[in-house]
């Protein structure tokens, strides 16, 4: 069974009013934390505000399956517009770049359909399981485009391996791992 969260509007604990917005907001937080995956529901047109990141960030920070749903695309004129904007929220999404964008029209139900299917492929991906070979082939190439950072001369991956899913956890078997940045970790 998956469990998912659509949080309406989750805003800084400052600029909570009242007593009932501040309880909504943290009754989806603490759903955040039980589900498998959150859709990120979006005002398309006006693209990823600072609200929608900080959002974002908390999906992220739960380690949870994500797709984006961009409300209200048909304000969007014209297939130019349309992927001007969908291209714009795609950058918007910085370091969670691997989830879907999906146009949809809530008042007509227009995109829903697709909506479900990119939420079966990313709850498929969230429980994905990797086998030890293919991951140590595509760990060589992006070893090789960006080698390992060491302040103690040359460091080298021996192995990667999957130890989890959902979300997907893997170990990379270094040389020294002493002094590996934090960004490059997240890289990988």
């Amino acid at each position: 069974m998956v469990a998912a969260s659509v949080s309406r509007v989750i805003r800084a604990k400052r600029k909570t009013e009242t007593v009932i917005e501040k309880i909504s907001v943290l009754k989806s937080l603490d759903s955040l934390k039980r589900c498998d995956l959150a859709i990120l529901l979006i005002d398309g047109p006006e693209g990823m505000s600072h609200q929608d990141r900080q959002v974002l960030r908390y999906i992220m920070n739960e380690e949870r399956a994500v797709v984006v749903a961009a409300n209200k695309a048909d304000l969007l004129q014209g297939d130019e517009e349309r992927r001007k904007c969908l291209r714009g929220i795609q950058e918007g999404l910085e370091y969670a770049s691997f989830a879907p964008v999906v146009p949809t029209v809530a008042k007509t139900g227009k995109g829903i359909p697709v909506l479900f299917r990119k939420i079966d492929e990313a709850i498929a991906n969230f429980r994905r399981r990797v086998p030890t070979g293919q991951l140590n082939r595509m760990a060589q190439t992006f070893l090789f485009a960006v080698p390992i950072p060491s302040q103690r001369g040359r460091n080298r991956a021996f192995y990667i391996t999957q130890i989890g899913a959902s979300p997907p956890s893997f170990a990379v078997f270094v040389k020294d791992r002493r002094g590996i940045p934090d960004s490059y970790t997240r890289y990988l």
